[in-house]
């Protein structure tokens, strides 16, 4: 899917510092972000994007990032985690995925709790981004996304 692209393409702004994709699947439009880590705890994926030449990670490291991109698993619970750690770490959020891996429900959920900033509706699936939020403890993120 090329929805990152458009969404740049479309008033996302371009990052200015650490970007970070979190679980994204081989083929998954990086738009251009050569810099990104990919943090992908799956190995064959992993070393997929690391033979591509990208750093990569099986976790979020403990850092800012300037825009962190959140890729939906199969499991509503991982991807609303995900999203939890990506708020609480990155300056702009943006959040992808088919509707068959629920990505309405997070949209519809996220648009309860902060003002999403734009969204690309393409190819069977949705890309939206917002501000980056601290969501509280482990715990509380559960409950609240």
């Amino acid at each position: 899917m090329v929805r990152l692209s458009l969404a740049f393409e479309t008033g996302l702004p371009k990052p200015d510092g650490p970007v970070a994709a979190l679980h994204p699947e081989v083929g998954f439009d990086i738009a251009g972000l050569t810099e990104a880590l990919i943090v992908q705890p799956f190995f064959p994926t992993n070393r997929a994007w690391e033979n591509q030449g990208f750093a990569c990670d099986v976790s979020l490291p403990t850092r800012r990032f300037s825009l962190a991109i959140v890729c939906c698993t199969r499991s509503k619970q991982q991807t609303a985690d995900l999203i939890a750690q990506a708020a609480a770490q990155a300056d702009i959020v943006v959040v992808d995925g088919q509707k068959d891996d629920g990505i309405g429900s997070h949209y519809k959920n996220l648009r309860k709790l902060t003002d999403v900033q734009g969204t690309i509706t393409k190819g069977h699936g949705r890309l939206f981004w917002f501000a980056g939020l601290e969501f509280g403890t482990p715990e509380g993120r559960r409950s609240k996304i």
